[in-house]
C-alpha cells in the first residue's frame, strides 16, 4: 500500500466518520429535550452496559483481522466466516446463560427483561456487520465501509427521532430505534458473509481465540474507563445527574470521530512502515498527528459552553466543567492508540490487558471514592487518570519490546503537558465570552502560521 492510498483512505474514513457522528450530535440536541431527563439517564446506562457486554459476547474477533489478511491471504474470507460463526456460538451461549437466571442479571444492569433480551440480541446481529466492515477497512475498500456504515447510521438516528415523537416511553423509543437497523443491517451482512466464505472452517478458532482473547481484558478494562462512571453515578447519585454527565461526556469526546479516523488510516499504514523498518517516518507523522489533535481538543475545549447549550439546553449547561478533563482523556487515548497499534502489529498483546485491567481498577476506585464525596463532575477527572496512567503503562510496553526509539517520548510528554494545563485553565474562564474568543482566534491563527511554515516539510505520509 502506498502512501496515496492511505492518504485517500484516511480522507474517506475522517469524513464519513464525521459525518456519521455530525448525525449523532445533530440528533442528541433533539433526543435531550423529546426524553426526560431519567430517560435520558436511563438509555445511557443501557448503552454502557450494551459496550461492555458487546466485547465480553463478540470476544472482539475483528482485531484478529489485522494479522489473519496476511496469515490467510487466499482464504481470507473463508477465516471471516468462520470468526462469525464462533462470534454467534459465544452470542448464543450468553443468551443462554442470561435467561436461565433473568432477574439476577435484571437487577445488575439496572433494566428490565426486554430492555436486557433486546441489548443481546443486538450485539448478535452487529457481529456480522462489524466483521465486514473491518474486512472493508484492511482490503482498502473505504466508499463500501463508508456506504454501509452511513446507512445504518441514518435510519437509526431518524427512526429513533420518529419512535420518540410517537410513543410516550421516550427510552423503549431509542432502544428499538438503534435495534430495527442492526436487525437488517445484521442479517444482509451475515448472509453476504456466508456466501463469500462457503465454509466453517474451526481450525481458524484456536488462530483466533489466541490473539483475542488477551485482548479482551484490554478492550473491556477500556470500556469500563469510558462508562463505568455513568454507571456509578447513575447506581450512587441518580439518573438526573447520570444524564447532565453523559450529554457533557458526549461533547467533550467530538474529538473522537478524528481520533478514530485518523487511526483507521494509521494502524495498517504503521503495519507496513514496521515491515520495511522505516520508523523515522513513523516518528515524524506520529507528532504532526498528535500536534493537531491536541489543538483540535483545546477548541472543543473554548467552545464547550455554546456546543453544550446547542446540544443540551439550559438544563445541562450546569455539566460544561466535564468537558475540559474528559477532552484531555481523548488526548491520552488517541496517543496511547498509536502504542497499542505497534504492540498489535508486534503481536505483543498480553502485556495489554495487564496494563489496562489496572488502569479501569484505579478508575473504579477512584470513582467510589469520588462520586459520593464530590458529584458527577469529579467522575470525568477520575476518567482522565486513568487514561494518563494507560497511556504510561503503554509507553513503557513499546519501549520494553524494543520499539523504544518509534515515537519522541519527550516531546510527546511535554506537549500533552501544555495541552493538559490549556484545558483545565479554562475552566476559569467560562463565564467570560470575550476572553474565551480571543482565545479562539489566538488557536486559529496558530494553526494556520505552522501550517504555512511547513508546507514544504514532506512527512512521508
Amino acid at each position: 500500500m502506498n502512501n496515496r492510498i492511505a492518504l485517500k483512505a484516511g480522507i474517506w474514513y475522517t469524513a464519513g466518520n464525521f459525518l456519521m457522528r455530525g448525525i449523532g450530535f445533530f440528533t442528541t440536541p433533539i433526543f435531550a429535550r423529546l426524553l426526560s431527563q431519567n430517560e435520558f439517564g436511563r438509555y445511557s446506562n443501557y448503552t454502557s452496559w450494551l459496550g461492555i457486554l458487546t466485547i465480553l459476547a463478540s470476544l472482539n474477533l475483528e482485531a484478529s483481522l489485522i494479522t489473519a489478511k496476511t496469515d490467510f491471504r487466499e482464504t481470507f474470507d473463508e477465516y471471516i466466516g468462520s470468526m462469525m460463526a464462533l462470534g454467534g456460538l459465544s452470542g448464543a451461549c450468553w443468551i443462554a446463560v442470561i435467561s436461565l437466571f433473568p432477574d439476577c442479571f435484571g437487577a445488575l444492569f439496572g433494566m428490565d427483561r426486554i430492555y436486557m433480551y433486546s441489548m443481546f440480541a443486538y450485539i448478535l446481529l452487529y457481529m456480522p456487520v462489524t466483521l465486514f466492515l473491518t474486512r472493508e477497512k484492511f482490503l482498502f475498500r473505504y466508499q463500501y465501509s463508508a456506504a454501509v456504515s452511513l446507512a445504518v447510521t441514518v435510519v437509526t438516528s431518524f427512526l429513533s427521532v420518529a419512535l420518540a415523537l410517537c410513543w410516550e416511553n421516550g427510552y423503549a423509543a431509542r432502544v428499538a430505534g438503534s435495534f430495527i437497523p442492526v436487525f437488517a443491517a445484521g442479517a444482509m451482512t451475515a448472509v453476504w458473509l456466508g456466501y463469500q466464505a462457503k465454509r466453517v472452517n474451526t481450525a481458524y478458532w484456536r488462530y483466533a481465540l489466541r490473539i483475542c482473547l488477551p485482548y479482551i481484558p484490554h478492550l473491556l478494562s477500556l470500556n469500563i474507563l469510558s462508562s463505568i462512571d455513568r454507571i456509578m453515578i447513575n447506581q450512587y447519585i441518580g439518573e438526573s445527574e447520570t444524564a447532565l454527565y453523559s450529554l457533557a461526556y458526549t461533547c467533550g469526546t467530538m474529538i473522537s470521530i478524528l481520533a478514530s479516523s485518523i487511526n483507521n488510516a494509521f494502524a495498517p499504514w504503521l503495519a507496513e512502515r514496521l515491515d520495511s523498518g522505516r520508523l523515522q517516518e513513523v516518528r515524524a507523522v506520529s507528532k504532526v498527528c498528535v500536534f493537531f489533535f491536541g489543538l483540535a481538543a483545546v477548541l472543543v475545549v473554548i467552545i464547550s459552553p455554546e456546543i453544550l447549550y446547542i446540544l443540551g439546553g439550559k438544563p445541562y449547561f450546569q455539566a460544561v466543567y466535564v468537558m475540559p478533563p474528559v477532552a484531555l482523556g481523548c488526548v491520552c487515548q488517541f496517543v496511547y492508540t498509536m502504542f497499542v497499534n505497534v504492540e498489535q502489529c508486534c503481536k505483543k498483546t498480553a502485556g495489554m490487558a495487564m496494563g489496562s485491567a489496572a488502569a479501569a481498577s484505579l478508575n473504579v476506585a477512584l470513582n467510589w471514592i469520588c462520586i459520593p464525596r464530590f458529584g458527577y463532575i469529579s467522575a470525568a477527572y477520575t476518567t482522565l487518570a486513568g487514561y494518563g496512567f494507560l497511556l504510561l503503562i503503554h509507553m513503557w510496553l513499546v519501549r520494553r519490546i524494543g520499539y523504544g526509539e518509534i515515537y519522541d517520548y519527550r516531546w510527546l510528554i511535554r506537549y500533552i503537558a501544555a495541552i493538559g494545563c490549556a484545558a483545565l485553565a479554562m475552566n476559569t474562564c467560562y463565564g467570560e465570552r470575550t476572553v474565551r474568543y480571543g482565545l479562539l482566534v489566538l488557536v486559529i491563527l496558530f494553526v494556520f502560521i505552522y501550517i504555512y511554515r511547513k508546507r514544504g516539510i514532506k512527512t512521508g505520509m
